[in-house]
């Protein structure tokens, strides 16, 4: 008798619901969170990341955590439900594939998606999702290397269900499930602490602070204009289309760089010589300095060349700029962050919440100090930015930020639209104090952590750094000859070492 898949069995034990995608799960709705997980078998374990382990444990997961089986449902412009129909569940697409390489060819090939077979991330940057052919909220891809010498893992998750942090509760969670299994053969008596989720939970938190003064968060939600408003009248379909049309031929480059805690360290203190003494500077501060100041000086003004080649995106962008009478060059660099609201709601059941809990928010800073020659006073600039950005995130800005997702369906798509001009932008988002590399599955935790390359630009990861080092990854993806700038930038390579 063949053995039914735990992922088919597990539709005889899910409750049927409907769940409403709070607000703050819009935000980067269109996109999924998406990392490569490399595991090497140190051991020789002949059960190495087993597969009936991995679908159990999925299994577990997924009845805490149901909408991860559900199906994506656009209600009206902007407002999206999550359906879980037993009778018709949209469950994870689980792949297995067996590699012709061990994992010493991805370790020597510095775990480089070129070291993997093709279609090894079995998902997009975007979450495609239309009535006729449903987004999958889950996409997951294990390829074992030869000789059962390592398990290279992809999971995709949607944005809308996740952000950063939740991403990681859930593959923690996933991984301290499967390693239970492992030990004690059945998923009695399960471990830690279940994951938690439901908009009518966050709108709770959020409901317990006060709202900012005034209607809406100037410095994030820009007033609407003509583009965005056509943009949040369009179905989530048609917005991926256009996304798709700006930015899918841009000549778009990875790479990451190691940023150690002894360089961090001493960045900090040229910071401290030209801020008050009351100041702190935090590691986010540091290296949001060093990435922006770095940044500004690839641009024109900072020692590159004017007439660089500027890619579709800024093509697109300084035609639809002087279509609507903007000006396309840049006089800021704007840097926009990404801030985890939970520890800010200071409650403590808001720490487990699984589901999207993360805001933008907008620093700008004159192009011209940037580009200035680097001093303390120029990194400490760019340092004070990021602070004053961080903490303008209060418990007040949440409420109104809330407020205003769900008043304007094209509020979240207007820091992309009118925040920053390109190239002088940044997307910032800092997953340093994110355990990526807590993913233990009973084996070891990964040799190597990552997200998906192809996202879009200009977007800098953070990353822990593994155990081994002392210090954090930056993985920038920019257009290509911005890269080649930062690249060759003195300042830069002074300060980091180039991994891939």
């Amino acid at each position: 008798m063949s053995r039914v898949s735990p992922l088919t069995a597990f539709a005889s034990t899910v409750a049927s619901q409907t769940h409403e995608i709070h607000e703050l799960g819009r935000v980067s709705g269109f996109f999924t969170v998406s990392h490569f997980f490399f595991y090497e078998n140190t051991s020789g374990a002949q059960d190495f990341m087993s597969t009936r382990l991995l679908e159990e444990s999925l299994v577990d997961v997924l009845h805490e955590y149901p909408l991860l089986a559900g199906t994506l449902q656009e209600r009206r412009r902007g407002r999206f439900t999550v359906a879980v129909d037993r009778d018709n569940l949209n469950l994870p697409e689980l792949k297995e594939t067996q590699c012709e390489f061990d994992f010493g060819h991805v370790r020597a090939m510095r775990f480089a998606p070129s070291a993997l077979p093709e279609g090894a991330a079995t998902a997009g940057r975007y979450t495609f999702h239309t009535r006729k052919r449903p987004a999958k909220m889950v996409n997951i891809h294990v390829m074992r290397c030869k000789d059962n010498s390592g398990v290279v893992l992809f999971v995709a998750i949607a944005h809308l269900l996740v952000d950063g942090t939740a991403y990681n509760k859930v593959m923690r969670r996933w991984a301290e499930l499967c390693k239970h299994r492992a030990a004690n053969g059945a998923a009695d008596a399960k471990p830690g602490r279940p994951l938690v989720f439901g908009s009518d939970l966050m709108d709770g938190f959020i409901r317990q602070v006060a709202p900012a003064s005034g209607a809406i968060v100037s410095h994030q939600f820009v007033p609407a204009g003509l583009l965005s408003r056509l943009f949040g009248l369009c179905s989530m379909a048609t917005q991926l289309k256009l996304l798709g049309m700006l930015g899918g031929d841009m000549d778009l480059t990875s790479n990451f760089y190691f940023v150690a805690q002894d360089t961090m360290d001493a960045l900090r203190s040229q910071i401290r010589e030209a801020v008050p003494a009351n100041q702190p500077v935090s590691n986010n501060d540091v290296l949001t300095a060093l990435v922006n100041v770095a940044m500004a000086h690839c641009l024109p003004g900072g020692g590159a060349a004017s007439d660089a080649p500027p890619g579709a995106l800024r093509r697109v962008w300084t035609a639809v700029a002087r279509l609507f009478g903007m000006s396309p060059a840049p006089a800021e660099f704007t840097h926009m962050g990404v801030a985890n609201i939970r520890p800010r709601l200071k409650l403590a059941a808001a720490a487990d919440y699984c589901g999207s809990a993360v805001v933008l928010y907008v620093a700008k800073v004159p192009l011209a100090a940037l580009q200035a020659p680097v001093t303390s006073k120029t990194l400490a600039v760019a340092a004070t930015a990021a602070r004053r950005g961080t903490e303008s995130v209060d418990r007040g800005y949440i409420h109104a930020y809330a407020e205003a997702l769900a008043a304007a369906p094209d509020a979240n798509m207007r820091p992309f639209l009118y925040a920053g001009k390109p190239p002088a932008v940044l997307v910032i988002t800092n997953h340093e104090r994110i355990p990526h590399y807590e993913c233990d599955f009973g084996w070891g935790i990964p040799a190597w952590a990552n997200v998906i390359e192809d996202t879009y630009a200009p977007l800098c990861y953070i990353y822990p750094a593994h155990p081994s080092r002392a210090g954090c990854v930056v993985h920038m993806m920019l257009p290509r000859h911005v890269q080649d700038r930062l690249r060759q930038l003195p300042f830069w390579k002074d300060n980091v070492e180039f991994i891939r």
